[in-house]
């Protein structure tokens, strides 16, 4: 039987764009999620999104919308619709 990983690494948007907000901008927790990968403990899903994002931030210029990785246990995201999985949309 294959073990699952325990957390799951991803990328979205933080914020989205709404006029009456400050800035025009309000928080955006249900963003579209791109899976980046897994990791078996939560230091390497620390490190993976920390190299993620230095490496997001490199290739691309400062936007409004600040585009980050985080992480999660894998079991709160069962069923979440995630970009980037192979051969399926869900978790």
């Amino acid at each position: 039987m294959t073990q699952v990983k325990q957390y799951v690494v991803f990328s979205r948007r933080w914020w989205k764009d709404n006029p009456d907000y400050p800035n025009g901008l309000e928080p955006h927790p249900t963003a579209r999620r791109t899976f980046i990968g897994y990791a078996d403990y939560e230091d390497e899903a620390r490190e993976m999104c920390k190299n993620w994002n230095n490496d997001f931030n490199e290739r691309h210029r400062k936007n409004k919308y600040s585009v980050k990785a985080e992480y999660t246990q894998t079991l709160n995201l069962r069923g979440v619709q995630m970009r980037g999985l192979r051969g399926r949309r869900r978790l």
